[in-house]
């Protein structure tokens, strides 16, 4: 791939006198010491961050770093921004499915298993209709017997939520999610188990819709890949990861994240990803 002198960068999260943390792939034009100026930091700190011999040099569509391990470490773990309409958010706690599922890897046996949830191997079999308790596969999905699921996050690592559901959009649209900005390429992950679904348009760009075992609906847009295919999938699977495609693009990498109680009405977010995202 062509070589040339460019560095453009999306700022993650920024707060007065931080540096800017995040991640850019490379697009051609823009040079090293700009950026660097733009967002706060240095030459040298973006070519350390990055591991650069020649900070004059890199590769387009390399994914670069903007800041340094110990700048990354000082962002505050989570900022939660004010509701647009505060009556909303004393609407349901999305709380899980009463079930939990586990899905087997290599090397795994129904007593290690077992042991994990406090149960027993036999209870296991029995549950999973399994009449050889010995004859699991690694990929294969496990119920396990009185384990209740909580929730779980749908960003499997920091991230800051805009309280945004309610706001006004283009087209006479109300924003209908809460927007969970990460860093680039983090795990987006099943809060619940369910079936999923693939969806892609030019203002969604990557999304998902997520038939929750709750009952509930779950919408995710903007992802940079979607990794999982179309089907059952397990609570904790990761659906795909966080970017900022559709009309997100070049924005601040989030995912647009959405709930339907029972499949139909879209209730705000924010008080269960709150609750469950800390």
């Amino acid at each position: 791939m062509r070589r040339f002198r460019a560095l453009a960068a999306i700022v993650l999260l920024t707060t007065a006198g931080q540096a800017a943390v995040g991640t850019y792939r490379v697009r051609r034009g823009d040079t090293l010491s700009r950026i660097a100026k733009q967002h706060g930091t240095t030459v040298a700190d973006l070519a350390k961050a990055n591991d650069l011999a020649d900070p004059d040099f890199i590769r387009e569509g390399q994914v670069l770093s903007l800041a340094a391990e110990k700048e990354a470490a000082s962002a505050p773990a989570k900022a939660t921004l004010v509701v647009h309409h505060p009556e909303l958010s004393a609407k349901q706690v999305v709380v899980g499915t009463g079930e939990r599922h586990h899905t087997i890897v290599k090397g795994e046996n129904l007593a290690r298993i077992a042991r994990k949830y406090g149960t027993s191997a036999g209870a296991l079999a029995t549950a999973n209709n399994l009449k050889n308790a010995n004859a699991i596969r690694a990929g294969a999905t496990l119920t396990i017997p009185g384990a209740k699921a909580d929730w779980l996050c749908p960003v499997a690592a920091r991230s800051w939520f805009s309280g945004s559901f309610g706001a006004p959009r283009p087209g006479g649209r109300a924003h209908k999610g809460t927007d969970m900005f990460a860093f680039r390429g983090t795990p987006v992950v099943a809060p619940v188990s369910g079936v999923l679904r693939h969806s892609r348009g030019s203002v969604a760009g990557n999304a998902f819709y997520l038939k929750g075992d709750d009952g509930n609906t779950y919408y995710g847009a903007h992802l940079d890949q979607l990794h999982a295919k179309p089907g059952r999938i397990a609570r904790g699977g990761r659906i795909g990861t966080v970017g900022s495609t559709g009309n997100a693009e070049g924005t601040t990498p989030h995912l647009h994240f959405e709930i339907h109680l029972g499949g139909t009405e879209a209730i705000d977010p924010l008080p269960t990803v709150a609750r469950w995202c800390s």
